[in-house]
């Protein structure tokens, strides 16, 4: 193991690559195309997002999941950050991870649709369940008749 920094950042970005993830920094004294940025938040998250980012803003950590339009395609991106503020406390940078989640977002919907068909199910069983146990020799027995 005795690799040097240069192939060891190459494995860390195809590392990161593979999991769909990333590390970024932001100055915030510089010009950013952040309102490029904001357009491609799902409107329906965009409220959560600003609330998210404002209070980021104001100190709070920042950890978020919420949806993007990219190419067509919804993606769900989980956002970290840790903001850095200057001596009066004003944010002046950020550091942070993104990684996206689509996939297990896709798990926890086919998850939660299985919950909800079980339900219904459930709803239109009887509210007395009856043991019946089937013999060998052919005859029956439950424990209510």
């Amino acid at each position: 193991m005795n690799e040097t920094p240069q192939i060891s950042a190459r494995r860390g970005d195809q590392i990161n690559q593979n999991a769909h993830s990333g590390s970024w920094h932001l100055d915030l004294g510089a010009p950013i195309a952040f309102e490029r940025f904001l357009q491609c938040i799902h409107p329906e998250d965009r409220p959560l997002f600003d609330r998210a980012w404002d209070a980021a803003m104001c100190g709070k950590s920042l950890d978020l999941q919420y949806r993007i339009v990219s190419g067509g395609q919804v993606r769900w991106i989980h956002l970290r950050a840790t903001f850095k503020g200057d001596a009066s406390g004003r944010p002046r940078a950020a550091d942070g991870t993104v990684e996206d989640i689509t996939d297990l977002k896709r798990v926890e919907q086919a998850l939660n649709s299985m919950r909800r068909q079980r339900e219904e199910l459930a709803s239109h069983v009887p509210g007395m369940l009856y043991q019946y146990r089937l013999r060998p020799d052919g005859s029956s027995d439950s424990p209510f008749h």
